[in-house]
């Protein structure tokens, strides 16, 4: 898994891509206050938000809300690229 943090205006952005078959480390959404969202910007696989891992693809939201634990995983014909905002929150850096 890449990650990458992006800071602008406010919002603050994690890029996510996982390779075909694998699947990110599983992690706390980075923000201590405020939702944030998840986008599936390419590929097809599920993501674990809390204790559900839900199908998803290209264009596809999940809300993640504060602390709650997430992973991205690809299916084995393809990567997944997504990637995870957050707006007007307190920011920590994933390890």
């Amino acid at each position: 898994m890449a990650n990458g943090l992006q800071q602008s205006g406010g919002g603050q952005a994690y890029l996510i891509q996982v390779e075909p078959g694998g699947c990110s480390e599983t992690l706390a959404s980075p923000w201590d206050r405020g939702e944030a969202v998840l986008v599936i910007v390419d590929g097809v696989g599920s993501v674990l938000t809390g204790d559900v891992w839900l199908e998803v693809g290209p264009g596809n939201r999940v809300t993640v809300e504060p602390g709650e634990p997430i992973a991205v995983k690809a299916r084995a014909d393809g990567p997944v690229v997504a990637v995870l905002v957050g707006r007007n929150a307190t920011a920590r850096r994933a390890a």
